[in-house]
Protein backbone atom coordinates (compact mmCIF):
# COMPACT_ATOMS: atom_id res chain seq x y z
CA UNK A 1 0.00 0.00 0.00
CA UNK A 2 2.79 2.39 0.42
CA UNK A 3 4.03 1.06 -2.43
CA UNK A 4 0.66 2.85 -4.02
CA UNK A 5 1.02 6.18 -2.04
CA UNK A 6 4.51 6.91 -3.36
CA UNK A 7 3.83 6.05 -6.77
CA UNK A 8 0.26 8.52 -6.24
CA UNK A 9 2.40 10.64 -4.62
CA UNK A 10 5.13 10.84 -7.74
CA UNK A 11 2.61 11.35 -10.09
CA UNK A 12 0.56 14.20 -8.63
CA UNK A 13 4.12 16.44 -8.34
CA UNK A 14 5.27 15.50 -11.55
CA UNK A 15 1.30 16.50 -12.74
CA UNK A 16 1.48 20.29 -10.68
CA UNK A 17 5.36 20.30 -12.17
CA UNK A 18 4.24 20.16 -15.83
CA UNK A 19 1.13 22.60 -15.62
CA UNK A 20 3.57 25.11 -14.19
CA UNK A 21 5.57 24.76 -17.27
CA UNK A 22 2.60 25.33 -19.46
CA UNK A 23 2.02 28.27 -17.21
CA UNK A 24 5.76 29.89 -17.74
CA UNK A 25 5.15 28.73 -21.50
CA UNK A 26 1.98 30.83 -21.91
CA UNK A 27 3.16 33.52 -20.33
CA UNK A 28 6.48 33.98 -22.35
CA UNK A 29 4.34 33.62 -25.41
CA UNK A 30 1.82 36.56 -24.95
CA UNK A 31 4.80 38.34 -23.41
CA UNK A 32 6.59 37.94 -27.10
CA UNK A 33 3.01 38.81 -28.73
CA UNK A 34 2.78 41.63 -26.90
CA UNK A 35 6.00 42.56 -27.88
CA UNK A 36 5.74 42.31 -31.12
CA UNK A 37 2.34 44.19 -31.46
CA UNK A 38 4.23 47.58 -30.05
CA UNK A 39 7.06 47.10 -32.56
CA UNK A 40 4.51 46.60 -35.20
CA UNK A 41 2.38 49.80 -34.12
CA UNK A 42 5.81 51.87 -34.17
CA UNK A 43 6.78 50.87 -37.47
CA UNK A 44 3.23 51.46 -39.08
CA UNK A 45 3.64 54.89 -37.72
CA UNK A 46 7.23 55.49 -38.81
CA UNK A 47 5.90 54.06 -42.55
CA UNK A 48 2.96 56.87 -42.94
CA UNK A 49 5.81 59.18 -41.74
CA UNK A 50 7.25 58.04 -44.88
CA UNK A 51 4.75 58.04 -47.05
CA UNK A 52 4.19 61.56 -46.36
CA UNK A 53 7.08 62.73 -46.66
CA UNK A 54 7.59 61.14 -49.72
CA UNK A 55 4.58 62.89 -51.07
CA UNK A 56 6.08 66.25 -50.47
CA UNK A 57 8.88 65.67 -52.22
CA UNK A 58 7.92 63.64 -55.41
CA UNK A 59 7.37 65.85 -58.58
CA UNK A 60 5.85 63.04 -60.78
CA UNK A 61 2.51 62.40 -59.11
CA UNK A 62 -0.51 64.75 -60.89
CA UNK A 63 -2.73 66.40 -58.60
CA UNK A 64 -6.06 64.56 -58.06
CA UNK A 65 -9.25 65.48 -59.99
CA UNK A 66 -12.41 66.49 -58.43
CA UNK A 67 -14.49 63.64 -57.97
CA UNK A 68 -17.55 65.84 -57.43
CA UNK A 69 -19.20 69.27 -59.92
CA UNK A 70 -21.81 71.07 -59.69
CA UNK A 71 -23.61 73.17 -62.38
CA UNK A 72 -26.49 75.45 -62.58
CA UNK A 73 -30.01 73.66 -63.41
CA UNK A 74 -31.98 74.95 -66.49
CA UNK A 75 -34.93 73.66 -67.86
CA UNK A 76 -34.65 72.22 -71.20
CA UNK A 77 -35.81 68.66 -73.14
CA UNK A 78 -33.62 65.98 -72.44
CA UNK A 79 -33.16 63.77 -75.21
CA UNK A 80 -31.16 60.77 -74.76
CA UNK A 81 -30.75 57.77 -77.46
CA UNK A 82 -28.77 54.87 -78.26
CA UNK A 83 -28.42 52.33 -80.82
CA UNK A 84 -28.48 48.48 -80.61
CA UNK A 85 -28.68 45.41 -83.20
CA UNK A 86 -30.88 43.04 -83.04
CA UNK A 87 -33.90 41.48 -84.83
CA UNK A 88 -37.82 41.88 -84.20
CA UNK A 89 -40.21 39.50 -84.78
CA UNK A 90 -43.89 40.82 -85.14
CA UNK A 91 -47.02 38.99 -83.29
CA UNK A 92 -48.38 39.11 -86.60
CA UNK A 93 -47.38 39.44 -90.53
CA UNK A 94 -49.59 41.00 -92.68
CA UNK A 95 -49.99 41.02 -96.23
CA UNK A 96 -51.57 44.50 -97.85
CA UNK A 97 -53.03 44.18 -101.40
CA UNK A 98 -54.86 47.52 -102.81
CA UNK A 99 -58.28 46.58 -104.35
CA UNK A 100 -57.08 48.57 -107.27
CA UNK A 101 -54.09 49.40 -109.34
CA UNK A 102 -52.01 52.32 -110.24
CA UNK A 103 -49.26 54.88 -108.69
CA UNK A 104 -48.53 55.62 -104.95
CA UNK A 105 -49.36 59.42 -104.76
CA UNK A 106 -48.88 59.32 -100.95
CA UNK A 107 -48.23 57.09 -97.80
CA UNK A 108 -50.27 58.58 -94.53
CA UNK A 109 -47.79 56.01 -92.31
CA UNK A 110 -44.37 55.86 -91.33
CA UNK A 111 -42.42 52.51 -89.91
CA UNK A 112 -43.45 51.55 -86.66
CA UNK A 113 -46.47 53.09 -86.66
CA UNK A 114 -49.73 51.32 -85.15
CA UNK A 115 -52.52 50.88 -87.56
CA UNK A 116 -55.79 49.19 -87.40
CA UNK A 117 -57.79 47.46 -90.10
CA UNK A 118 -60.01 49.99 -92.25
CA UNK A 119 -56.89 52.48 -91.67
CA UNK A 120 -56.07 54.69 -94.93
CA UNK A 121 -52.17 54.04 -94.80
CA UNK A 122 -51.96 54.73 -99.04
CA UNK A 123 -53.61 57.09 -101.43
CA UNK A 124 -53.39 55.43 -105.48
CA UNK A 125 -53.26 58.09 -108.31
CA UNK A 126 -56.47 58.81 -109.44
CA UNK A 127 -56.13 60.12 -112.65
CA UNK A 128 -55.66 55.91 -114.00
CA UNK A 129 -59.08 54.85 -111.99
CA UNK A 130 -60.59 57.79 -113.24
CA UNK A 131 -59.54 56.68 -116.97
CA UNK A 132 -60.54 53.42 -116.17
CA UNK A 133 -64.06 54.49 -115.34
CA UNK A 134 -64.30 56.47 -118.57
CA UNK A 135 -63.66 53.92 -120.42
CA UNK A 136 -65.58 51.37 -118.93
CA UNK A 137 -68.53 53.77 -119.38
CA UNK A 138 -68.35 54.61 -122.70
CA UNK A 139 -68.12 50.46 -123.29
CA UNK A 140 -71.77 50.91 -121.69
CA UNK A 141 -73.63 52.86 -123.04
CA UNK A 142 -71.66 51.70 -126.40
CA UNK A 143 -73.25 47.92 -125.47
CA UNK A 144 -76.58 49.69 -124.19
CA UNK A 145 -76.74 51.10 -127.80
CA UNK A 146 -76.47 47.90 -129.64
CA UNK A 147 -79.00 46.29 -127.48
CA UNK A 148 -81.14 48.93 -128.41
CA UNK A 149 -80.69 49.07 -131.83
CA UNK A 150 -81.35 45.00 -131.88
CA UNK A 151 -84.65 45.18 -129.95
CA UNK A 152 -85.95 47.91 -132.38
CA UNK A 153 -85.22 45.52 -135.25
CA UNK A 154 -86.47 42.70 -133.46
CA UNK A 155 -89.66 44.67 -132.62
CA UNK A 156 -90.34 45.38 -136.06
CA UNK A 157 -89.57 42.10 -137.07
CA UNK A 158 -86.23 42.52 -139.30
CA UNK A 159 -84.27 41.19 -136.71
CA UNK A 160 -83.17 37.32 -134.84
CA UNK A 161 -83.83 36.55 -131.71
CA UNK A 162 -80.33 35.30 -131.41
CA UNK A 163 -79.08 38.89 -132.68
CA UNK A 164 -80.84 40.07 -129.95
CA UNK A 165 -79.36 37.82 -127.78
CA UNK A 166 -76.01 38.06 -128.39
CA UNK A 167 -75.87 42.15 -128.37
Amino acid sequence: MKKYIVILTILSVSLFQSCGEAAEGMEKLKGERKTIVTELSTLQTRLDELDEEIAELDTTTIEEVKKVSAITVNEEVFEHYFEIQGSVKADKNVIVVPEVGGLISEISVHEGDQILKGSIIARINSDVVSSNMKELEEQRDLAKYMYDKQQSLYDKGVGTELALKTS
